[in-house]
């Protein structure tokens, strides 16, 4: 196992009644864990913290370093974080349409992995702001000081505050070059509803009004303050920053759940795209990476997309399949009006978008059930069908399918739909590194064992 006798025997202090078996199931240092702090890394977490599954939350009760460990590199389909751990490090795979606890080393191409956090899982949580406006003052020079305006920021992340960070990393600059004591956010024209929105969360964020100015393509709502330009760039929305180099700020990844749902309205509204899909862009790579494990980690799948020809350059999110649209919708939404009636379209629609992708073993399985149903009672025609499918359908219409006949009353199918509401991700590959890592072996005080490693549904025995 890689670690001496008494370390293993120190399984016996944490709940007395249980032995920890604290093997080499091990995670890369710099793995994503969602945690009553927030995401954090592996190596951030100590004993006693509280991290989620997508079943709840779990005690960590031991927490080891290894030095070196053999690992592997997972590489999933459009998804975004690298997955690095030891090879007996077990994942929960659909397999013939039942979960089941895979080590990394046993999965085959085409495994689909459960993921995805659930939003009530984690409320409740705003982080702390420990700011001062002593350094901005003591760094203006003496004769200009009387043109700093006081500004009466909040102590802790609120919701109008993490929104107007998803509308400046959207469309928004923090002391760019040129306007270096400015927060701008471009809008384009006709929205002034929405210009106005800005305004007030400005107003509601500070305590002061920022203003409109109209231009020729686009206007801008605008915020002259070097205190405002320094309290965003202490919180994460760093100044200077231009769109390439964008990230989810580091206070908004500390936050729960009702928090990050604002920032990414912010986003969405800003950069986002509502017709027939579902989607964000941005030039930022990094930023598309956060904002996939954010949605992740609230309980929305999604993928990633590069798309380069000679007019651009570009990431996007996209979120498809009705289950993880409709997540959005009751969740983070949209504050723009016109975007939200979009959505609400799209989710009330009477078909699927795409038939998404397979889900091996699922659809017989729903064909056996419904062929037990038809034994007991006289069905439908609309149900029979499905008992002479000859092609393998897609998991979006399979949503469709088992939510009506949940809707008209038929038992039987809710641990098929709990399926396929959940997140999950195709493996394409899983490769054996050359060189041993350090790693970070989680223990938890719980019988199930299992929590969120970017994302996906991970194991730690």
């Amino acid at each position: 196992w890689g670690m001496e006798y008494e370390e293993l025997s120190k399984g016996y202090e944490f709940g007395q009644h249980r032995i920890f078996e604290l093997v080499i199931n091990c995670l890369n240092p710099l793995t994503n864990i969602l945690t009553d702090k927030g995401s954090i890394k592996a190596k951030d977490v100590v004993i006693g913290d509280i991290v989620f599954s997508r079943n709840g939350s779990r005690k960590v009760s031991f927490v080891k370093k290894q030095k070196k460990s053999d690992v592997v590199s997972i590489k999933l389909n459009k998804f975004g974080q690298e997955i690095v751990c030891t090879p007996n490090h077990k994942w929960l795979t659909l397999r013939e349409a039942v979960p089941t606890w895979v080590k990394s080393k046993d999965l085959n191409p085409g495994d689909l992995i459960l993921a995805g956090g659930r939003y009530e899982n984690f409320l409740g949580h705003s982080p702390s702001i420990m700011w001062d406006d002593k350094k901005v003052f003591n760094n203006t020079l003496k004769n200009v000081r009387w043109c700093l305006i006081p500004i009466n920021p909040p102590k802790q992340v609120t919701l109008e505050l993490a929104e107007l960070m998803g509308i400046c990393t959207g469309d928004g600059s923090d002391g760019v070059a040129g306007a270096e004591n400015a927060i701008a956010v471009a809008v384009g024209k006709g929205l002034d509803q929405y210009k106005n929105h800005i305004s007030n969360l400005f107003y509601s964020v500070f305590g002061k009004q920022a203003g409109i100015y109209e231009k020729e393509n686009a206007d801008t709502v605008q915020m002259n303050s070097k205190y405002a330009v320094d309290f965003m760039d202490s919180i994460g929305l760093k100044k200077g920053v231009t769109f390439e180099s964008k990230r989810v700020p580091e206070i908004i990844w500390k936050a729960s759940n009702e928090y990050r749902a604002a920032f990414l309205r912010g986003l969405f509204d800003t950069d986002g795209h509502c017709t027939r899909y579902l989607s964000m862009s941005s030039g930022s790579e990094h930023l598309v990476k956060d904002v996939q494990l954010l949605l992740l980690e609230i309980g929305v799948r999604s993928t990633i997309t590069h798309v380069v020809n000679d007019h651009n350059d570009i990431w996007q999110v996209n979120i498809t399949g009705r289950a993880n649209q409709i997540e959005f919708y009751e969740h983070v939404g949209f504050s723009l009006d016109y975007k939200q009636k979009g959505l609400h379209s799209i989710i009330t629609a009477g078909y699927a978008v795409g038939h998404g992708f397979k889900v091996p073993g699922l659809q017989d399985e729903i064909k056996k059930r419904v062929a037990l149903l038809d034994n007991q009672k006289k069905l439908p025609q609309w149900v029979k069908r499905s008992r002479h499918w000859k092609t393998e359908l897609g998991i979006n219409p399979l949503w469709s399918f088992v939510n009506r006949l949940i809707a008209a009353g038929y038992e039987g199918f809710n641990d098929i739909f709990d399926i396929l509401k959940t997140p999950m991700y195709s493996v394409v590959s899983v490769d054996q590194l050359p060189e041993k890592q350090e790693t970070i072996d989680i223990a938890l005080d719980h019988d199930s064992h299992d929590f969120l490693a970017n994302g996906l549904m991970s194991h730690n025995t």
